[in-house]
């Protein structure tokens, strides 16, 4: 799919005219259902070509349907991580952000999704923290984001980018910000054994 989007869902169309586009105010269970992030991520031992386990681990995205029927072969790739790597799930970050969306006047989930074959997953939310300076307006979001794949930490930060592909989470990580937080899946860096 083009702009590395593997599902998008926003309240308003990107420039890509990809995913879907509710017209409204999202709930993470929307966001969850219209979005294609209702998934579970886990972490498995890899196998060499004879089938034997080799001293590497990845992880892997497992659509609740399938790990409901027990459907393993269902189970998609997403990337190589360390043996201490811990998993930690999306929904997690989205919950959290549930938690501050229903404790600030006017906050929404604006947009939300996932890149490549589910590797990364962002959630943005309108905290309705817009600065005006002269005729100019700013609108501030809080960005969840995430690398099931141990190439990104599991982080909020403020932003002034509208999340909507790769390219623009590349730009809103970029930014500047103080107010920011961050929490490493542990040994998160695949290592080549010795």
């Amino acid at each position: 799919m083009p702009a590395n989007i593997y599902s998008y869902v926003g309240r308003e169309a990107a420039w890509h005219k990809l995913g879907t586009v509710t017209g409204h105010h999202m709930t993470w269970a929307e966001v969850q259902g219209n979005g294609g992030l209702d998934y579970v991520v886990f972490k498995s031992q890899l196998h060499d070509g004879l089938g034997r386990p080799v001293n590497a681990w990845g992880t892997f995205r497992w659509n609740r349907a399938d790990k409901l029927a027990g459907n393993k072969e269902a189970a998609v790739f997403l990337g190589v991580v360390g043996e201490d790597y811990a998993v930690i799930q999306h929904a997690s970050g989205f919950q959290m952000i549930d938690a501050l969306v229903a404790s600030v006047d006017n906050a929404h989930y604006e947009t939300a999704g996932a890149l490549g074959s589910g590797e990364r997953v962002w959630g943005l939310a309108d905290l309705d923290l817009a600065v005006s300076v002269g005729a100019d307006k700013q609108t501030g979001y809080l960005l969840f984001c995430t690398g099931h794949d141990g190439s990104l930490s599991h982080q909020y930060r403020i932003v002034l980018t509208r999340v909507v592909c790769q390219k623009t989470l590349t730009a809103a990580l970029s930014e500047k910000t103080r107010a920011k937080l961050a929490g490493r899946h542990p040994h998160c860096c695949y290592r080549a054994p010795a």
